[in-house]
């Protein structure tokens, strides 16, 4: 089952479909579990960017991240009223600076703008803002183009990608399943102090 997502961005319309299955499941199938934990403390502030059904935040706030929250352009009938759950752009974040120590994109806005250097350097700057020094992005993608990522983290001036996949003849990845065969199956961007 998938549902339509309409984004407006930079005056044009792009319409997405996403997957309504997978959250936490697919996030530790990705990234280990044993590697996400290690950036994390019960206190730990944790954005899930684009969050789709809410399964990654409310996992985490199962196992005691009470500070975990998820964003996405519409939420559904289980997150809405729910305070941890937020209609927003990513694009357009209100969020405080420094306001977290991990985000987390499963699927979402940075898998799906990868090839718009544009963007995504727009993207990582506004995740950069809100990103506390030595908090950590994690992505995991559907598409992406590392090489577009590598330029639009340099771009920033203040994150530094510390785990990738290699960057070779095969720089851009056209399906989960040419990612997964690198065997690291997520990147992580840290946020210089």
């Amino acid at each position: 089952m998938a549902y339509g997502i309409q984004v407006r961005r930079h005056g044009e319309e792009t319409f997405y479909v996403r997957s309504t299955s997978g959250g936490f499941a697919y996030l530790t199938a990705h990234l280990p579990w044993s590697v996400l934990e290690t950036k994390l403390t019960p206190r730990s502030a944790i954005l899930d960017l684009g969050t789709g059904t809410g399964d990654v935040v409310e996992t985490l706030r199962a196992r005691g991240y009470e500070n975990a929250v998820g964003i996405d352009l519409v939420l559904n009938e289980t997150q809405q009223g729910k305070s941890y759950f937020s209609v927003s752009d990513a694009f357009h974040m209100s969020f405080p600076p420094e306001a977290f120590d991990v985000v987390l994109c499963v699927r979402s806005v940075l898998s799906y703008e990868s090839e718009d250097l544009a963007a995504v350097t727009h993207l990582l700057t506004r995740i950069q803002r809100i990103l506390r020094p030595g908090g950590h992005l994690f992505i995991i993608p559907g598409r992406i183009n590392l090489e577009v990522l590598a330029a639009a983290v340099a771009a920033t001036g203040g994150l530094r990608t510390i785990h990738q996949p290699a960057v070779g003849k095969k720089a851009a990845y056209r399906s989960l399943a040419e990612f997964r065969q690198e065997k690291k199956e997520y990147v992580e961007i840290i946020k210089l102090p």
